[in-house]
């Protein structure tokens, strides 16, 4: 198997299951939270989290390359985290590209959601998406941890956790009711197709009933 169909390969069909498996995760370990919070508990959901957002990354970056052919040569790269290098033959290596967390987060949301909405801008400075990105940098602090102090996650920062996970569940919900959206308008569109069929059959039907008739 080459690096580019081996890299590739996540432009198949999305594991659902793992999904919704990365989402207990972060409900089951909220759930087990109690005031005062302890340490143990809170690094748990911390991780979690994030790697439900790593799971819903992948998914709506999947969704993006469902249109592939309305990318540029560069947003596919990146959609499919590819990185291409030179061999000491001359020959073009493929690789994993590893993208910062909150940027690849805002930009699979983006890529996912412009086929539907075109005008999709997502603000940097929305209180949700800094908090987001606060949550990110306590998340990688705890798992490369220096100092004992790194493991110490304060009140304040569970805030940003709980926020920013709101905000990042909220662009995934908008990418599913645009969605939604788009399909129950082609149903609609499709319903009256087949009215208009079934009246014009109607008609047709009664037409040539009366013909018979004065046969």
């Amino acid at each position: 198997m080459s690096d580019r169909t081996q890299w590739r390969e996540q432009d198949g069909p999305v594991d659902f299951e793992l999904i919704n498996v990365l989402m207990e995760d972060v409900t089951r370990t909220l759930a087990t939270l109690r005031q005062p919070f302890d340490q143990p508990t809170l690094r748990a959901v911390f991780r979690a989290t994030f790697a439900a957002v790593e799971g819903i990354t992948h998914y709506l970056k999947h969704e993006a390359l469902r249109h592939a052919d309305e990318c540029t040569p560069d947003e596919l790269a990146l959609l499919r985290e590819e990185s291409y290098a030179l061999t000491h033959s001359g020959e073009v290596s493929v690789s994993r590209r590893r993208l910062p967390s909150a940027y690849n987060f805002v930009f699979a949301a983006r890529m996912a959601l412009r086929p539907l909405q075109p005008d999709i801008v997502v603000d940097p400075h929305d209180p949700g998406r800094l908090a987001f990105e606060r949550a990110i940098h306590v998340r990688h602090r705890i798992t490369h941890p220096r100092e004992l102090r790194d493991l110490q996650i304060t009140n304040e920062e569970v805030r940003c956790l709980v926020e920013g996970f709101q905000w990042c569940s909220g662009l995934l919900m908008r990418f599913e009711q645009a969605v939604l959206d788009l399909l129950k308008g082609g149903l609609e569109a499709i319903d009256q197709m087949f009215q208009e069929y079934v009246a014009r059959q109607n008609k047709s039907d009664s037409q040539q009933g009366n013909t018979d008739e004065e046969v």
